[in-house]
């Protein structure tokens, strides 16, 4: 339980600077793109569970979290160039009590998300305008070797080019899609190879065509 306390204490510390950030504008005003805009979404999640010793059936007492957030920043970098960053970061755990003993689990993960894109769009006052993404998902703590847990890993990174098309675009909300090509990165450091008894970085490269809606 320390170890996935100690993950949401560093979650709360990289959240908390960009949650309390200012915003560029105001709410009421409109906004021109000339400086940043920030807007940014928070909300944590708790379920608890527990039963009496007069209960008879196979349930036990659980304790779950989850920590979820948005956040948006983007501003128009040039005359025609718009920058907009948008991060997505997921974690929770789950604790069960034993209906013997009454001691509770040191937890385990159900979710955990990482999700960081840039993308510079083209203005050009068109329906339809080009774009350029880089995109990064990770994690925070990859356990699936019990014997090396590995702090932002795997890592997924995609560069893609393309055409944007903007259905929504109001004051808090815009929904958008793009096709093009892209290329892609996966990196799992340390993986272990069980035949030859050690680990190294497996890299992968790929690419291929892309379709993306987006609703932020």
């Amino acid at each position: 339980m320390k170890r996935s306390l100690s993950i949401l204490l560093l979650v709360l510390s990289v959240l908390a600077p960009v949650a309390a950030f200012p915003q560029a504008q105001p709410a009421d005003t409109t906004w021109t793109g000339e400086t940043w805009r920030i807007i940014t979404e928070v909300d944590l999640l708790l379920s608890q569970s527990a039963y009496s010793n007069n209960w008879a059936g196979s349930e036990f007492g659980s304790l779950n979290w989850q920590l979820n957030s948005n956040s948006v920043a983007e501003k128009k970098l040039f005359s025609k160039i718009f920058n907009k960053n948008t991060l997505k970061v997921s974690i929770g755990y789950t604790y069960s009590q034993d209906r013997v003993t009454n001691k509770w689990s040191s937890g385990d993960k159900t979710n955990d998300l990482i999700d960081l894109e840039s993308t510079y769009r083209y203005l050009l006052g068109k329906p339809i305008e080009p774009i350029f993404a880089l995109r990064a998902i990770t994690q925070f703590v990859d356990q699936t070797d019990p014997e090396n847990n590995r702090v932002f890993n795997p890592l997924d990174l995609t560069e893609s080019i393309g055409l944007a098309h903007t259905l929504v675009n109001q004051e808090d909300r815009e929904w958008q899609y793009r096709v093009g090509v892209a290329a892609r990165q996966f990196i799992d450091r340390d993986r272990y190879d069980p035949v030859a008894l050690t680990r190294e970085t497996f890299t992968q490269y790929d690419g291929g065509f892309e379709f993306e809606n987006t609703l932020t």
